[in-house]
C-alpha cells in the first residue's frame, strides 16, 4: 500500500479531526481476484494455455474463468507470474522434476502451512547458484489449494476489518456534527476506541493478507513450472 493510502486510513484515528462525507470512497480498499485453476495437469495445461493467449490477445473475450488485472498496488501480475515460468535454470527445463509424487517425492501434509516454502522453490527454479528445487507437480497443486483457501479466508476477515473501521468513522463524525445527543463526547471518545481497535485488527490482517499472497504468487509461479516443465 502507497504512503497516501495508509495516510487516508489514518484519518480515522485522529481525535481532533473528522473523516470526510465520503470517506468510504476514498480509502484503498483490499482488492484481489485469485484464479480458479483446474486440478490436474492436462486441465491445468489448457487453462494456462489460454491464459497465456488471452494476455497476448487483449481483444480475446475468453470465458475461461481468469482473474485478467483484478490485483491491487503491490501485488504482482498473475499473468506476468505464468509468463516468467518460462525463464528456469537448465536443469529444470531438462525435466529434472516430476509431475506426480513417487518416494523421492513424498512431503508431510503438515508443512502445507509453510508458506517460506514457495519462495525458497522459487528462487531455486529460478537461480542456478542456489541447490536444485525438490518439488512434484501435484505437491504445488495441493499447497496452492491450501495457500488459496487460506488467502480467501484472510482477504474475507481483512475486508470485514475495513468495513467495522470506516463504519465507525463514519457513525463518530454523525455524532460530532449534531452534537445534540446526551452524552454525546462520551459516546465520541468511545467511538475513537473502536476505530483504534478496528484499525489493529485490520492491520493484523493486513500483514497476515501480505505473507499469504507473497506465497500464493510464488505458488502460481511453481503451478506454471510444473505444467510447462514437469512430465
Amino acid at each position: 500500500m502507497s504512503d497516501s493510502g495508509a495516510a487516508l486510513w489514518k484519518l480515522a484515528l485522529v481525535e481532533s479531526d473528522l473523516v470526510p462525507a465520503n470517506y468510504s470512497s476514498i480509502v484503498p480498499r483490499t482488492y484481489y481476484l485469485i484464479p480458479d485453476i483446474p486440478m490436474g495437469r492436462q486441465a491445468g495445461l489448457r487453462w494456462i494455455t489460454e491464459s497465456l493467449r488471452v494476455s497476448i490477445d487483449r481483444g480475446n473475450t475468453s470465458s475461461v474463468p481468469f482473474w485478467g488485472d483484478m490485483f491491487e498496488p503491490g501485488a504482482k501480475n498473475g499473468r506476468h507470474l505464468l509468463v516468467e515460468a518460462l525463464e528456469v535454470r537448465e536443469e529444470v527445463r531438462g525435466r529434472l522434476l516430476r509431475w506426480d509424487s513417487d518416494e523421492s517425492f513424498q512431503f508431510d501434509v503438515d508443512s502445507l502451512e509453510n508458506l517460506d516454502w514457495p519462495g525458497i522453490q522459487a528462487t531455486r527454479c529460478r537461480d542456478g547458484r542456489y541447490p536444485l528445487p525438490h518439488f512434484s507437480g501435484v505437491e504445488v497443486q495441493m499447497r496452492r489449494v491450501h495457500v488459496s483457501r487460506l488467502l480467501r479466508e484472510c482477504i474475507a476477515a481483512l475486508e470485514d476489518a475495513e468495513s467495522e473501521l470506516i463504519e465507525t468513522a463514519l457513525l463518530r463524525r454523525e455524532i460530532l456534527i449534531e452534537c445534540t445527543m446526551d452524552g454525546f463526547q462520551e459516546k465520541s471518545s468511545k467511538l475513537f476506541l473502536d476505530c483504534k481497535n478496528a484499525n489493529e485488527q485490520r492491520l493484523e490482517w493486513r500483514r497476515r493478507y501480505i505473507q499469504l499472497r507473497t506465497a500464493f504468487e510464488d505458488l502460481l509461479y511453481l503451478t506454471g513450472v510444473s505444467l510447462i516443465f514437469l512430465l
